[in-house]
């Protein structure tokens, strides 16, 4: 299966806007390289301290490290630029082990569902 990088959902909730970057299939090079322009556009068009974003793995059945570096990045983005966000762990084993084992769960503010993930993002 190869990667797909489904962005620009908006989910309106009263006052704000929640951006959501999802993510699917194989996060591997040839997938990264693919995706990652649009994936970053996409996340680099949060800018305001206090905008919010869901990064969506639910479907993500593999991560190499080119998919790390990708997560890593635009995590680093949203921090340096005060953008709040939560990340939907993938219900692949393998790739949540990934995760796992790169000892990036808490860094990606990780929450098992897109429910959990816009209840979290919504509190901050």
């Amino acid at each position: 299966m190869a990667a797909a990088c489904v962005i620009g959902n908006q989910v309106e909730d009263i006052s704000m806007t929640v951006k959501t970057l999802k993510l699917e299939g194989r996060l591997d090079t040839p997938a990264v390289a693919k995706v990652e322009v649009g994936f970053a556009a996409k996340a680099g068009a949060l800018t305001k301290n206090g905008d919010k974003a869901i990064i969506d793995l639910q479907d993500v059945i593999y991560i190499s490290s080119m998919g790390i570096r990708l997560l890593v990045s635009t995590i680093k983005q949203f921090r340096q630029r005060g953008v709040e966000f939560v990340t939907v762990r993938p219900s692949e084993a393998a790739a949540n082990e990934i995760l796992v084992v790169a000892n990036l769960t808490d860094h990606l503010n990780m929450v098992e569902d897109k429910e959990a993930a816009h209840a979290l993002v919504n509190q901050f």
